[in-house]
């Protein structure tokens, strides 16, 4: 795991623009190659319902609230819990293809809460429409805690879909880092992919 780099920190902090009143829209994150520092470097874009591009959308633990660190966007910066970071990190290191990302945390402006209460609203099609679904399970540094989360997320193939994954969670987990929050009862996703640190189950 690279070391967090405190460079975005020293930048201004990013002003989201606002979604359009009058539109369904929803923003998508296009994360930059890692460089060498560990910045992590990202843009944000808005797009309305009708005319989204692919995307995959991200499932995880918040996390305890501190600490955080800086994500530098359009050369400002927004603050991040770890557990998001180190899956920012991963995901850059894993050279993955140029894809978008919707994550709750940087789409929604979390100082709006306007905005924050309208794309609650529209959280279920924002997971549907996703050409994917990944659940971060963490970085594996905690390796009890996370062994039991990945096992458990293992047997999403042998179950009948999300709402048993949520039982399975709810079932074996109690941890600091708390419960499982994003499932829903119905199929979210054609695909999901749970991953833990480097590792992953399809």
């Amino acid at each position: 795991m690279s070391f967090p780099s405190d460079v975005p920190l020293k930048l201004p902090r990013y002003k989201y623009k606002p979604l359009e009143r009058n539109k369904k829209q929803m923003r998508l994150i296009e994360l930059s190659p890692m460089l060498e520092e560990g910045t992590i470097h990202c843009t944000l874009e808005a797009f309305d319902f009708a005319e989204l591009p692919g995307y995959i959308a991200l499932s995880y633990t918040s996390g305890p609230p501190t600490p955080v660190h800086g994500v530098e966007i359009d050369e400002c910066h927004i603050t991040v819990r770890e557990n998001l970071y180190h899956f920012l990190q991963q995901y850059r290191k894993e050279d993955e293809p140029e894809v978008y990302l919707w994550i709750d945390q940087i789409s929604i402006d979390q100082s709006n809460i306007d905005e924050r209460s309208s794309q609650v609203q529209f959280m279920r099609d924002i997971y549907q429409k996703s050409d994917s679904v990944i659940t971060w399970l963490g970085d594996g540094s905690s390796t009890e805690s996370t062994r039991m989360r990945y096992e458990a997320a293992k047997q999403f193939n042998e179950t009948k879909g999300i709402k048993s994954l949520a039982n399975i969670c709810n079932m074996s987990i109690s941890t600091d880092y708390g419960s499982f929050k994003r499932f829903y009862s119905e199929k979210i996703s054609e695909y999901l992919y749970t991953t833990c640190g480097p590792h992953g189950a399809r």
